[in-house]
């Protein structure tokens, strides 16, 4: 389903573990939205916890407001 459809996308799933995988794909809504959240954890090497609190704390949402690239540092924008 998702390398058939998000080729770009399921590159970047190998790079990270089930559990990160499997919260970024069922919390997120949008394409954007998920691609935002695979490069920043994987460039971030962020945990399965700040993948969650990053999600739930709406750092896509914020980003896409004050127009965060995925390689700047967002770790002051913890909620």
């Amino acid at each position: 389903m998702i390398q058939i459809t998000y080729p770009k996308l399921s590159t970047m799933l190998r790079e990270l573990p089930w559990s990160s995988n499997l919260h970024i794909l069922s919390k997120t809504k949008m394409a954007d939205e998920r691609e935002f959240y695979l490069r920043m954890a994987i460039q971030h090497r962020w945990s399965v916890r700040e993948v969650a609190r990053q999600i739930d704390g709406a750092l896509f949402e914020r980003s896409v407001l004050r127009e965060i690239s995925p390689g700047e540092d967002c770790s002051h924008y913890r909620k």
